[in-house]
């Protein structure tokens, strides 16, 4: 089930109502992007019930030997958008693949120094990548007229492939909004001194 309530990365929960200066612009930079992440979150949720639908059809379909090339192929679509849209939702949520190996153990300030770490090396370069060869291909698939090979098959494979560059740019908007949460969590202690 979908739920809306932030997610306390480091603890932060009370943090943003004392925000000054450029401490409130990121908390508030944060906030419009985990609203994004929620939105196609819900997207993807309304894709599973079409795909649970669309799966109960085929599956009827089959039954009686009339397999369309169109809808199976829909359902994989629908598969692909599903995941790709709502990895950055994953992401807000912690939810993600992890080996919690030695990072369950650390203080909220070394987990802050690891996710800004990881972020920066891992995940940035990888959605700027993938967003620009993403792009590429999604181009490529709309100037060509790019469609399915099947008989019966659906037209218009830019759509889909532009689902992939979406996708990652939402991951990469969302690894913003993290590492600003990382980035506030380390310079808690020493702007509180100056303060």
């Amino acid at each position: 089930m979908l739920n809306q309530a932030p997610v306390h990365w480091y603890g932060d929960e009370h943090e943003h109502t004392s925000a000054k200066g450029w401490r409130k612009s990121a908390h508030a930079l944060i906030a419009w992007i985990e609203r994004l992440s929620f939105a196609m979150a819900a997207l993807a949720a309304v894709m599973c019930i079409l795909l649970a639908g669309l799966t109960t059809i085929l599956v009827i379909f089959g039954a009686f030997n009339l397999i369309h090339n169109g809808f199976e192929e829909l359902k994989w679509h629908l598969c692909g958008a599903l995941f790709l849209l709502s990895g950055a939702f994953c992401f807000e949520r912690n939810a993600h693949v992890r080996v919690d190996t030695f990072y369950a153990r650390f203080s909220p300030k070394v987990k802050a120094m690891v996710d800004a770490v990881g972020i920066v090396l891992f995940v940035w370069p990888l959605a700027i990548a993938i967003c620009y060869y993403g792009l590429l291909l999604t181009t490529d698939a709309f100037v060509h007229s790019e469609a399915s090979n099947d008989a019966g098959g659906l037209p218009w494979r830019w759509v889909i492939k532009s689902v992939i560059p979406i996708g990652f740019l939402l991951l990469f908007m969302q690894s913003v909004a993290v590492f600003l949460r990382a980035l506030l969590c380390i310079c808690a202690d020493k702007e509180a001194v100056h303060d």
